[in-house]
């Protein structure tokens, strides 16, 4: 299971990058019930970025655990 803050990270950093490739276009929709969506295609970019972001964060984070287990 994935670190909660590293989700909460990549979901961030995935956001903005949708934010900024999309710049000047309608990213976003707001539902009957009031709550605010990704259009279909930029929610398939936040998908897609957030699954790469969250795979390099964990990675790094495992990375940086081994080291410091090798430093003890």
């Amino acid at each position: 299971m994935s670190n909660p803050n590293l989700i909460e990270l990549a979901s961030e950093i995935a956001d903005y990058c949708v934010t900024n490739e999309r710049k000047g276009e309608v990213t976003t929709y707001e539902t009957e019930n009031g709550d605010i969506r990704y259009t279909e295609y930029c929610q398939e970019i936040f998908n897609e970025r957030y699954c790469f972001i969250l795979d390099l964060l964990e990675s790094a984070s495992l990375r940086v655990k081994n080291e410091l287990e090798v430093l003890k």
